[in-house]
């Protein structure tokens, strides 16, 4: 048996080569800032199934609209009471992935809403009927304070300007820009921003009206729905 010496071996140690340690480098942060959007107000059930009846052009009811969510697991089962308050987010992952249209709800502005209108897409939003003098544009079971309309034609970026509005009754109105603004504010300023289809969603860019899109899979994030989609508005990947 051989003995090693103290002297041994540490002239053994001495010999052999130790390699540095492997330094973790933090990862590269991206210089890219993702825009963030809250998901915004809860948005009354009436106004929900208005919102849906002129975006999809099908007659929708409150019962309908919660028997989509509670099926998608949006929602719990729950009385279908035109004034339950709708989750934002449940709203848009009902455009989304229960009507399969490329849109989402938000709280606007009246020059984003002017902007949307140039850029082609179609607005839908909601008024307060108690600023509407009385006059019965929405259906006769909505709630007192939710009318949904689209916007048809908006003349300027702020109160100066008209807004023409087409009702689900097919009633058209014209008013100044000032009394528009005053009964959308009243109803938070809630909007329904539509794309005319999934192909028209923009194919270059990072930014676009519902969130962001990444250039290198060609997917769009929608920040109020927490949904990743392709171009054919299939969901991805669901926050």
């Amino acid at each position: 048996m051989v003995e090693m010496t103290l002297a041994d071996s540490s002239a053994r140690l001495a010999s052999v080569s130790v390699r540095p340690a492997v330094r973790l480098l933090p990862r590269p942060v991206s210089k890219l800032r993702l825009p963030e959007e809250p998901p915004g107000p809860p948005c009354p059930l009436g106004v929900v199934a208005q919102f849906l009846a002129l975006v999809t052009e099908r007659p929708c009811t409150p019962a309908a609209v919660l028997r989509r969510a509670v099926g998608l697991g949006l929602l719990r089962p729950a009385d279908p009471d035109p004034t339950l308050p709708v989750p934002a987010r449940a709203v848009n992952r009902l455009l989304i992935a229960g009507c399969g249209l490329p849109a989402h709800l938000t709280q606007s502005t009246l020059p984003a809403l002017h902007a949307d209108r140039r850029a082609g897409r179609r607005v839908f939003v909601a008024l307060s009927s108690s600023l509407l003098n009385g006059e019965p544009f929405g259906p006769p079971d909505a709630p007192p304070a939710a009318c949904v309309a689209e916007v048809t034609s908006l003349t300027a970026p702020d109160e100066s300007g008209t807004a023409e509005v087409c009702f689900a009754t097919g009633t058209r109105t014209t008013w100044p820009c000032s009394r528009f603004s005053a009964a959308w504010a009243s109803a938070n300023c809630l909007a329904v921003l539509l794309a005319p289809a999934w192909a028209d969603l923009p194919r270059t860019g990072i930014v676009f009206f519902g969130g962001f899109r990444s250039p290198c899979e060609d997917t769009y994030y929608w920040t109020t729905a927490g949904y990743e989609t392709d171009r054919a508005g299939r969901v991805l990947r669901a926050d």
